[in-house]
């Protein structure tokens, strides 16, 4: 999942996506898979790639297993197949990896698995259901349980732990470092941090004194709850907001600060689409604090704004931010027409009129494997380009295309060598350019 996109309120743990469906909080905790503890009983039907088409807990005694839940809408889930697919192949013989697909909140993840798994040859064992899910919490996807030749659970993780490194110690019985993703370990995380009153009061999401700077600026932690509004006026219009004077964001990367700061809107500021730039423009000498790392938590900022509640307008909150950012970073930063990248969407002369769509119903059909489009508009096929590469320079039309479409993308949407390949099959030119745009620049201060 990428992560610049995080919906306001929702909770990200180190790209996890939330996979619920009702019934899952009412399952009996003491079935739950529990670190240091036996794996609760389990079968699993219809196995597919792999010797046995059923599988228990029985069956894994003696072997080292790995359980990767998925879902059909986990970005981040596919995103790590390959790497899942390699590892296996590179400890082929020594541990066992079996993909568990969720079938409770969407229709069709056979398919979009088995049209993703030919595309990049994968060669792992899945089976589709959602009985487990339900048995053993399972509320976030990917989640990866791995259990030991005693049947005893080591460690449930993100694939982000799934390393070489990792596995190695897991099959020499020997600890290694994880993000404990289990249901204890995921309850920690949200019990850590409210957003009902003021961050690190009374111990809210760490301690009085974790504060760099007040109005407060903290390091984050990823033992607490990331929360990330879209704009700042949403906040202090909110019930949560209203009459509160404050504003809050939890687990924001540097440059979402500025775009607060400068723009009211942080993590929304990308879906502008070409009427402004939606990284910030950095003219640093050292420019290391702008580079993080969801993972480890590396360059992650806590921020908490409280002024008197009849000053608390977008504009006032703005300005004090700027001078916070100013009076802890000091960097110089204002609203500039720098010449900056971006990604022109073209088309040739002779496609144009071929492109106009046949279809009089709009139909948007696919997965991460590629998408079939009838009767869209350019913009429409943008957003969806958009939504899979949101770190890279933004799309704009540049087609002149003012009729709806069809298109078909046969395409990995993760990798955008592979959809610029595939538009120009059709005509459609999406190359890289530079022009004038506004944006936020930051500078080192003038001495």
């Amino acid at each position: 999942m990428n992560m610049r996109k995080i919906r306001w309120g929702v909770t990200l743990f180190g790209g996890l996506t939330i996979c619920m469906a009702s019934g899952a909080q009412d399952a009996n905790r003491s079935q739950y898979p529990e670190l240091g503890k036996v794996i609760p009983e389990f079968e699993l039907s219809n196995v597919r790639y792999y010797p046995q088409r059923r599988i228990s807990n029985k069956d894994i005694t003696g072997k080292w297993v790995v359980l990767d839940f998925f879902s059909k809408n986990c970005s981040s889930c596919f995103a790590s197949f390959p790497k899942i697919n390699e590892l296996q192949a590179k400890f082929k013989g020594k541990l066992e990896i079996i993909l568990i697909g969720d079938t409770r909140m969407a229709d069709g993840i056979e398919v979009v698995y088995e049209k993703f798994k030919n595309k990049l040859q994968l060669n792992l064992p899945v089976t589709y259901e959602s009985k487990l899910f339900d048995n053993w919490g399972i509320e976030y996807v990917p989640c990866l349980i791995w259990i030991n030749s005693k049947g005893i659970v080591k460690a449930v993780t993100a694939s982000s732990d799934f390393t070489a490194e990792n596995i190695a110690l897991f099959l020499g019985d020997k600890d290694f470092d994880f993000l404990d993703r289990s249901i204890t370990g995921i309850d920690s995380i949200m019990n850590s941090y409210t957003n009902s009153k003021p961050l690190l009061i009374d111990g809210n999401g760490g301690n009085p004194t974790d504060f760099l700077h007040r109005s407060l600026l903290s390091v984050f932690k990823l033992t607490v709850k990331q929360y990330v509004p879209f704009r700042i006026d949403g906040f202090i219009d909110s019930e949560l907001g209203k009459g509160t004077g404050r504003f809050d964001v939890t687990g924001a990367i540097l440059e979402w600060l500025y775009e607060y700061a400068y723009c009211g809107e942080g993590i929304d500021i990308g879906n502008k689409y070409g009427t402004f730039y939606h990284l910030p423009v950095l003219k640093l000498a050292d420019p290391s604090l702008f580079k993080y790392d969801f993972q480890s938590g590396e360059n992650l900022f806590n921020y908490s704004l409280i002024v008197p509640p009849e000053k608390a307008t977008r504009k006032y909150l703005m300005e004090v931010m700027q001078r916070d950012l100013k009076n802890y970073f000091g960097y110089d930063a204002g609203i500039e027409n720098p010449k900056v990248p971006y990604w022109s969407l073209k088309v040739s002369s002779a496609a144009k009129e071929k492109l106009k769509s046949k279809s009089e119903k709009e139909v948007v059909d696919g997965s991460h494997a590629g998408y079939s489009l009838k009767n869209v508009s350019i913009q429409r096929i943008i957003q969806l380009i958009s939504g899979y590469h949101q770190q890279v320079p933004p799309f704009i039309d540049e087609t002149g295309i003012d009729f709806k479409v069809d298109v078909e993308i046969d395409a990995m949407m993760t990798d955008l060598e592979d959809i610029v390949k595939a538009l120009a099959k059709q005509g459609l030119i999406l190359e890289k350019g530079e022009k004038e745009m506004p944006a936020i620049v930051i500078r080192d201060p003038k001495k």
